[in-house]
Parts: C-alpha cells; sequence; structure tokens
C-alpha cells in the first residue's frame, strides 16, 4: 500500500509538473509580440483570441477594426500561435523585395496530401522558388491581356442569360451560372476547349 502511494505521488507530481511547465511555456509565447513591442488585442490564456475572431461574421471585420484600434502593424494569437498583420506600404515592399528571401514561406496548411502537398500554396524554400519560376512566364501581364478577350466572351454570355432570365420573370440559382462562366473560362484559357456550361446545364465539363 505505502508502494502504491509513493508511486501515486510520484506520478501526480511528474503530471503536476508538466502542466506546471506547459503552462509557463504558453504564458511566455503569448507575451511574445509585446516584448517585441508589437500592439493588438489582449489574448486569452486557452485559445488566444480565436473566440474574439469567431464572434465576427467574418475575421475581415475584425481585422478591420484592429487596424483602426491599434494602427498598421498589428500582433493577435491563434492558440498560442502570434499573427503579425502589416498594412504599411513601405514595410510590405522591404519584405516582399528586399527582405523576400525571409518571407518566402506560407502559413502552414497541415495537409499532407497528395496531389495538394505539391501546389504552389503548399510549397516551401527552395522548391517554392523553382516551381514559381515556371509558373511566372505563363502568367505574365502579356500573356493575360491575351485572355482577357475570351473572359470578355464569356461574361457576354452570362449577361445574356441573365438578361433572358429577368425577361421571362423567373427565379434562377446565380450559383449555377457563375459556375458555369467559371468553368467556361477555365476550358477556353487553359485547356483551349469550347464548351457551354453557361447555356447547357447539362454540358458534360459540368457534370463532370
Amino acid at each position: 500500500m505505502e508502494v502504491f502511494l509513493t508511486l501515486l505521488v510520484v506520478l501526480a507530481s511528474s503530471f503536476g509538473f508538466v502542466i506546471l511547465r506547459w503552462a509557463i511555456n504558453r504564458h511566455q509565447r503569448l507575451k511574445l509580440l509585446k516584448r517585441y513591442g508589437i500592439p493588438g488585442p489582449e489574448p486569452s490564456f486557452l485559445s488566444g483570441n480565436m473566440d474574439q475572431l469567431k464572434s465576427e461574421p467574418t475575421p475581415n471585420d475584425l481585422i478591420t477594426s484592429w487596424l483602426k484600434k491599434y494602427g498598421n502593424v498589428f500582433g493577435y494569437y491563434l492558440g498560442e500561435i502570434p499573427y503579425v498583420v502589416v498594412n504599411d506600404l513601405e514595410m510590405l515592399k522591404q519584405m516582399f523585395i528586399k527582405d523576400f528571401n525571409v518571407f518566402t514561406n506560407r502559413q502552414e496548411m497541415h495537409l499532407d496530401v497528395s496531389p495538394l502537398n505539391k501546389t504552389i500554396l503548399a510549397l516551401k524554400d527552395k522548391r517554392w522558388k523553382e516551381v514559381r519560376s515556371l509558373l511566372t512566364p505563363t502568367f505574365s501581364s502579356g500573356k493575360i491581356k491575351l485572355m482577357t478577350n475570351i473572359v470578355d466572351k464569356k461574361v457576354d454570355v452570362t449577361v445574356a442569360e441573365v438578361s433572358k432570365k429577368a425577361e421571362k420573370n423567373e427565379m434562377f440559382d446565380m450559383y449555377e451560372l457563375v459556375q458555369g462562366l467559371t468553368l467556361d473560362v477555365i476550358a477556353d484559357c487553359a485547356l483551349a476547349m469550347k464548351t457551354h456550361c453557361q447555356e447547357n446545364p447539362k454540358d458534360i465539363f459540368l457534370i463532370a
């Protein structure tokens, strides 16, 4: 019995030490932005500022109000992870041009599923740079200008379809029409395929 109690005390002490260490580390993490002089809303111990972000219809509404309150550079926490919002043009230029080698990577996606983990949104460091160098010529201003006429024609179809529905005073789902527009544009611009997803809801490209 005495051995059991001793073991129980040791386990409880170890568990208590782990919890205490975790709490101290978390407290230090939640003070990181303040130590660097970055203003922002006070985080809660467990969720950071996540509850505040969830309380608004969209996170952008709260971010906008924080910009007004704390200025063009401020920070907040999701859990214990710090985020810094920068709304200063000169600082952004420095980050994405002069100091770009420090800011190349995006936020961690936590989505290790092929082929999604091979897309440019998920790639990092050298591999991201290699893929980006291949994609950049494809989306040059000249290439995008060439696609403008295609997009204009597809949008004209959208306007015509909406006009037909309006003349008949007919209710319709705008999402389906915009979905058709998106597929028509992608099919023509990327695949050189002529589709009619907007006029024909049963178009094989739309159904597939």
